[in-house]
């Protein structure tokens, strides 16, 4: 008698749930780094969007600032209130103001705000008090100093 026919006779062979078997180890081998990849991308691009919102906010409140201290205030504030926002640490961001003209706020001079963080990836443990995968993200707002406005210190 033949495997074939023992399974049409409604005896299990040997084979029997081996394909179900396969199928499962083979899913979790191919979805759990898929899974974990996503999640890095979506962390990733959670921040870029973060940082990029916060150059842009930090901008504006500069440019807007009476003078050039409560301007560099406001642009710090603005930029911790666009990463809070999104849940990107504050902790670990840098800003960069430059300006184009001195004063800063000379009428349409120009002002750069750079933000840069530190994105952890997700899961991944310390290695000697340091993480162990830690991609840059960046992001750069440039804007004009309202012309027509009087000048400001």
């Amino acid at each position: 008698m033949t495997a074939a026919s023992a399974s049409r006779r409604g005896r299990p062979t040997v084979d029997a749930g081996a394909a179900t078997i396969e199928f499962v180890l083979t899913a979790l081998l191919l979805l759990v780094p898929l899974g974990y990849a996503l999640l890095a991308a979506l962390q990733v691009q959670r921040s870029a969007f973060a940082v990029t919102q916060a150059a842009r906010s930090g901008a504006r409140a500069f440019v807007t600032a009476p003078t050039t201290a409560i301007g560099r205030q406001r642009a710090r504030r603005a930029v911790g209130l666009a990463l809070g926002d999104q849940g990107v640490p504050v902790s670990g961001a840098r800003v960069e103001i430059r300006c184009s003209a001195v004063p800063c706020l000379t009428p349409a001079g120009t002002v750069v705000v750079v933000v840069t963080t530190p994105v952890r990836l997700p899961v991944l443990p310390d290695l000697f008090g340091r993480p162990a995968a830690v991609v840059p993200v960046s992001a750069e707002q440039e804007l004009t100093v309202d012309p027509y406005r009087p000048g400001r210190p």
